[in-house]
């Protein structure tokens, strides 16, 4: 018995240990002794031997079990001698919160770490990009009128449309510029690029006119939309992240046709797979099942039809679709929680700060409105890289402070 009360005594208080904490070194203390020798010395080392400790040490429950089988009175005396020191529950709460700060700074610390290579691997990334494509914007078919096309240009554009890919050398091999698609008869060009495809004739022809009437290569990629519309492209990446359903109703009354009909018809098909084409190269008006498609997702499920979007774009971008489809599901979970919360945990109640969130956002689109015309073009180029493609980041870290909010 005498061995093991050697063994249940503190070495600081020379008592019966009340909470026996076991450090790395293997003594035991009572927990209010090594929370009242750490608060008071600084250090995270053991009264007995000095040897450093590391962690948050717990308390050993299965020697406390022990002692309180063996000592039952002993250890019930003590507990009240230590309950009734004034300061004793709040030297161990400050014990308690003191090694939990330093295991979140330490925490932090790595998370800093990570977090500042990942943004300089990004800022890296962005960099690049912007240096890579404001050198081909200047190069880009659709910010170069009709009139100033080479042979080359006219071979670029045949190329661009896949099927007409065999007959952009013979254009280049007869010389055929901006000027002569402008000035000679669809039949002469025809037979210059010896087109001899009665399918391929009419997809021309209705091509040729199409370009005539605009002057120039309508976009085909987001590059070239970004190229035509810098201002509009880095509105909607922004506008469509936070606002997609008011963006979209924006776009019905100000960009039906250059915008929101091609994203109708592309996410509500009259059949999937098909996209509607006329002999006059306009889009057709969509019918009223698209129209009911239509509205009933973007609704209630904003992010998912630009995900599907996103996803029709896989044939002319390689990664940029999938990480925009990154964003859009990470946003439609947030988008889920937030209307959850609003129906089932009674968030309706505090409208009045989601409705000074979502003024604070809309006014900084409305503040970009206004300033992005005397804004430098590499200064937006590098927001609008920044939105596109650290969105998934950002995104993620805010869906993790949400699950944990809601636990």
């Amino acid at each position: 018995m005498d061995g093991y009360d050697e063994e249940f005594t503190c070495s600081v208080c020379l008592n019966l240990i009340v909470d026996p904490t076991t450090l790395n070194c293997g003594h035991n203390l009572c927990r209010l002794c090594l929370a009242r020798w750490f608060l008071t010395s600084k250090k995270k080392e053991c009264p007995t031997c000095r040897q450093e400790w590391e962690g948050h040490p717990k308390i050993n429950k299965s020697l406390r079990n022990i002692i309180a089988r063996m000592h039952p009175e002993q250890l019930g005396e003590r507990e009240q001698d230590v309950a009734s020191l004034e300061d004793s529950q709040t030297l161990v709460e400050n014990f308690e919160k003191a090694l939990t700060k330093a295991k979140e700074q330490k925490k932090g610390d790595y998370g800093s770490f990570f977090s500042g290579m990942i943004i300089a691997l990004g800022i890296v990334v962005i960099a690049y990009l912007v240096y890579y494509w404001r050198g081909r914007e200047d190069n880009v078919l659709v910010g170069k009128p009709l009139a100033a096309w080479h042979p080359q240009d006219v071979a670029n554009w045949l190329d661009s449309m896949g099927w007409a890919h065999p007959y952009s050398t013979v254009a280049r091999e007869q010389g055929i510029d901006g000027h002569m698609l402008m000035g000679i008869s669809d039949d002469k060009l025809l037979q210059l690029l010896n087109v001899t495809d009665s399918v391929h004739q009419n997809a021309l022809q209705v091509a040729i006119q199409s370009i005539r009437e605009t002057g120039v290569k309508m976009p085909e990629t987001l590059w070239e939309y970004k190229a035509l519309y810098p201002g509009r492209a880095l509105f909607l990446v922004y506008a469509l992240k936070d606002f997609p359903r008011t963006t979209m109703l924006f776009l019905y009354f100000y960009d039906y046709e250059d915008s929101f009909l091609p994203f109708l018809h592309t996410t509500a098909p009259r059949e999937w797979g098909v996209y509607p084409h006329t002999d006059t190269g306009k889009l057709p008006d969509p019918t009223t099942f698209q129209w009911l498609v239509f509205l009933l997702f973007m609704l209630s499920f904003p992010y998912g039809m630009l995900g599907l979007f996103a996803w029709s774009l896989r044939s002319v971008h390689t990664l940029t679709p999938y990480i925009t489809i990154a964003s859009c599901v990470l946003l439609t979970l947030l988008d889920s929680t937030f209307y959850g919360d609003v129906l089932c945990r009674g968030a309706y109640r505090e409208w009045k700060f989601y409705a000074k969130q979502h003024m604070k956002q809309l006014l900084s689109c409305i503040m970009f409105g206004v300033f992005w015309p005397v804004t430098p073009a590499f200064i937006c180029d590098v927001v609008f890289y920044v939105c596109l493609y650290m969105s998934p980041m950002q995104l993620l870290k805010t869906v993790r402070e949400r699950m944990e909010e809601r636990n």
